[in-house]
């Protein structure tokens, strides 16, 4: 029974260790000596590592200390795995380069990595976190430095210069231009620390310097070796004369050997042939100086249009005004004088017109009925014996003889009839008012 009892405490212990998955761990350590000379690039390796495997990249910070400059180091990110208390775990290196400016003690704080990991597999990705510890360190100035601060920026490690020149020194004139290319390379040393070469020039020359070109050098396996620096300038000969154009120094310091380098890229002497066919620019002369008008506000710039505005808004809502009191009036009007045209002698005559033009007999008979109602004559009679023969001529054509109103013309009625009605509202005009033929009897 006590053995059955213990066997089933252990198979409970060991399921619920199997079930339980452990926490992300993280760890980060210097590379190499905890203090480094100042202007000496190092390595802070930081391990991150989680139950099973990852399901997300993480998300590195960026790390920031006053008096040293801090970068990730790209594409150097390796993968671990590891067994800690005998559960299988996978991590992630990352690597953050170091590089002090100054002499001192230095701690870089500690900043919080997210991911996502498969807490326990077959279920949904777990989102972890852990922060990386702050990590102590202390730089000194090489030796002699202590006398020159701006050695103490020059980069601890090994630099080369390189120079090349774009033409032969032989046969410059004056005018001619001559382009000097410095190629810096220094070993494990990001680009942006290797101090910027010096163009100097003596008088007669000028020097038009070009935008510097960094890069960081990779091995093969992605791992950072060095930086790379390039810098061009241009000059200009504007004189005739030996020139001697200041050799390029670079300062380094050898950790190895304890001592003060220099790299150096060689001066060069040329001589300049005068050009009688050379005219150096002249540099324009300066402007007087102008004070500056005050920025006119936003009120003063919109000052000058207000009247404007107001009276186009004025404008509108007299026009908004007259058209809701007086638009209803004036479209009844406009319907009434549509319906009274469409209702006059005049519009009944245009039709007839349009029938007899298109020599359709049955619809000029109609109508010239229409148009007789409206000019107020009994018959056609009353206009005169053209008109009414012209009319009998289209009742005969639609009534009389069958077939004949196909061929029909409508031209002689038409005329006819515009005769006769030219002569009736003539007459009509010319008719005074009559009044009563007898006095009235009983005044």
């Amino acid at each position: 029974m006590i053995r059955g009892f213990v066997a089933f405490g252990w198979l409970a212990l060991a399921s619920a260790g199997a079930c339980a998955a452990g926490a992300p761990v993280i760890r980060a350590n210097i590379v190499g000596k905890p203090q480094v000379l100042v202007g000496q690039q190092f390595k802070v390796e930081v391990d991150l590592l989680v139950p099973n495997f990852f399901q997300s990249a993480p998300a590195w910070p960026s790390l920031s200390v006053p008096g040293a400059v801090v970068t990730l180091e790209a594409g150097t990110s390796g993968h671990l795995t590891e067994t800690i208390g005998g559960e299988s775990y996978a991590g992630i290196r990352q690597v953050y380069l170091v590089v002090p400016q100054r002499a001192g003690d230095f701690t870089l704080p500690s900043a919080r990595v997210t991911f996502k990991y498969a807490a326990e597999p077959g279920k949904p990705p777990a989102s972890g976190s852990a922060t990386i510890p702050p990590i102590r360190f202390s730089a000194k100035l090489p030796a002699g430095a202590a006398a020159d601060a701006a050695a103490g920026t020059a980069p601890v490690a090994r630099v080369t210069v390189k120079q090349t020149l774009d033409r032969s020194l032989d046969g410059v004139r004056t005018g001619d231009a001559l382009t000097r290319t410095v190629d810096v390379y220094a070993e494990h040393t990001q680009a942006m620390m290797i101090p910027p070469p010096s163009f100097a020039a003596p008088d007669g020359i000028r020097v038009y310097p070009k935008d510097p070109v960094l890069d960081d050098k990779q091995s093969d396996r992605g791992e950072f070796i060095g930086g790379r620096r390039i810098d061009s300038a241009t000059y200009v000969f504007e004189k005739a004369g030996a020139y001697t154009l200041p050799a390029i120094e670079i300062p380094w310091f050898d950790a190895a050997s304890g001592k003060r380098e220099v790299a150096q890229a060689p001066a060069i002497h040329v001589v300049v042939a005068a050009n009688p066919a050379f005219k150096p620019d002249i540099a324009p002369e300066a402007a007087p100086p102008v004070s500056a008008a005050a920025e006119p506000t936003f009120w003063q710039r919109i000052a000058p249009w207000l009247p404007w505005v107001g009276a186009a808004v004025v404008l509108v809502a007299i026009l908004a005004w007259l058209v809701r009191r007086y638009g209803p009036r004036v479209r009844e009007y406009q319907a009434a004088r549509r319906r009274e045209r469409e209702t006059s002698e005049a519009a009944a005559f245009a039709d007839v017109e349009r029938a007899c033009a298109a020599n359709d007999a049955m619809a000029a008979y109609r109508a010239v009925g229409v148009w007789a109602r409206r000019l107020g004559v009994p018959s056609l009679a009353a206009l005169g014996s053209d008109a009414a023969a012209e009319f009998d001529a289209l009742e005969r054509a639609l009534f009389a003889t069958p077939g004949s109103a196909a061929s029909w013309r409508g031209r002689s009625l038409a005329t006819a009839l515009g005769v006769a009605r030219k002569q009736h509202l003539a007459q009509a005009d010319r008719a005074p008012a009559r009044g009563p033929a007898l006095p009235a009897l009983n005044p």
